[in-house]
């Protein structure tokens, strides 16, 4: 997998040594690992000033690069996420899980004001990223570790339920094509 790294000059030592650490700990690579889904494009990666947040437009992450490897690793891993969870087939887009998620069509999140797909899309990409760290050695995947980012990111209801069948998930991985066979078992037992 090719990724496409634009940082100003003051960075181009970080770039250096974030690609050093992604070729060993290759994002791309462990997602498809523990979702089954192949990510198609280039991972285009640029820096913008957002502090401790990240995002991406139109497949391309953005990520502050005056923020530590490990920072950058861990946007750049839930991004990526998103992104995978975005390709066709759309995870959100299956005729069954639409369904389900189309009851909760009234649901908002309190401070960001989630529609109910952002917010389980949301915890699904966290959880991702959460092994991703896990599998680099940046933290463990234990949820009093992740309480704080769950709180943060305003998933801690659905982190909650789903947290610990995330981890049977990750034990039984063999059992799934991929992770949206997992993402309708959930929804259809919990909501």
């Amino acid at each position: 997998m090719q990724y496409i790294i634009k940082v100003p000059k003051k960075y181009e030592q970080k770039k250096i040594d974030f690609l050093n650490f992604i070729n060993k700990y290759s994002p791309v690579d462990m997602l498809y690992e523990f979702s089954g889904r192949k990510y198609k494009n280039k991972v285009n990666i640029h820096h913008k000033l957002l502090g401790k947040s990240a995002d991406f437009e139109d497949r391309v992450i953005l990520v502050d690069f005056g923020n530590s490897l490990e920072y950058i690793f861990l946007c750049v891993c839930h991004e990526l996420a998103h992104l995978v969870l975005r390709q066709k087939p759309v995870w959100s887009e299956q005729k069954e899980i639409r369904k389900i998620l189309d009851k909760y069509g009234e649901f908002k999140s309190d401070q960001f004001n989630y529609s109910f797909e952002y917010a389980v899309e949301q915890t699904i990409a966290t959880f991702l990223q959460a092994v991703c760290e896990n599998r680099a050695g940046l933290r463990s995947l234990e949820y009093s570790l992740w309480d704080e980012t769950f709180e943060a990111l305003e998933i801690s209801k659905f982190a909650n339920v789903l947290f610990l069948e995330f981890v049977k998930y990750l034990t039984n991985i063999n059992k799934y094509n991929n992770i949206d066979k997992w993402i309708l078992e959930i929804l259809k037992r919990y909501f």
